[in-house]
């Protein structure tokens, strides 16, 4: 039994790259409780332009299966890839929650939403459920390149898959703007922000778990210096 539960632990032990994430979402949901009122608000002439359109709810929150499934996905059958989307989205994190909060920031964007309709509805549930607030940069959009990102650089993707990925990620990063819960600077800010961190990720290879490795070598040498 000890030795099934050992070899089962050994299999599944980049399971643990996802804690930094949880962290983040902790660190992230004491900031949506705490920032109520931003600091600075977020908005440009241009997202005064961009209509509102409660069609693109749909891609909005299409994004939690576009994100959930890919990372199960790899967690059972690729580890390295796994491995390598858990850092990408626990920097994602760690960058924004620095900026929300040593910048607090959101947007005044919102329209008066009637729930006449589903889609009306499904839109005036996620206002009520998700501040204003924590805008910029755009989760949405980091997440949404870092899983793209991903499955293009995962060896057993069909084009088909990649096709859709794509397209997904195109219409999820629309629908912020669409949906009014975020401005195009926060988008264009998610993309920058992911841009580096696929520098980081994918052509530097450094992950949560490297990092993780050095901090542990780091107190060791600490604690042996002291004794």
């Amino acid at each position: 039994m000890d030795k099934a539960f050992r070899k089962t632990a050994s299999n599944y032990s980049h399971g643990l790259s996802v804690i930094p994430y949880l962290l983040c979402l902790v660190w992230f949901f004491i900031l949506e409780q705490v920032v109520l009122e931003p600091e600075f608000l977020i908005g440009t002439k241009i997202d005064k332009v961009i209509p509102f359109s409660e069609v693109f709810v749909i891609p909005y929150v299409f994004w939690y299966l576009y994100v959930a499934v890919p990372a199960v996905y790899f967690f059972f059958k690729a580890p390295d890839d796994f491995r390598k989307l858990m850092s990408f989205m626990s920097f994602s994190m760690i960058i924004a929650c620095l900026i929300f909060t040593f910048f607090p920031n959101g947007q005044a964007l919102r329209p008066y939403i009637r729930p006449d309709g589903l889609l009306d509805s499904i839109i005036s549930k996620i206002y009520k459920a998700d501040t204003p607030t924590n805008s910029l940069p755009s989760i949405h959009v980091m997440f949404s390149v870092g899983v793209h990102t991903a499955l293009v650089h995962y060896k057993d993707a069909s084009r088909k898959i990649l096709n859709f990925s794509f397209v997904s990620m195109v219409l999820i990063c629309i629908s912020t703007v669409f949906v009014k819960q975020h401005s195009i600077v926060d988008v264009m800010a998610g993309i920058i922000f992911s841009e580096l961190l696929y520098i980081l990720v994918y052509i530097k290879g450094i992950t949560v778990d490297d990092i993780w490795k050095k901090v542990r070598l780091f107190t060791k040498r600490g604690i042996s210096l002291r004794m």
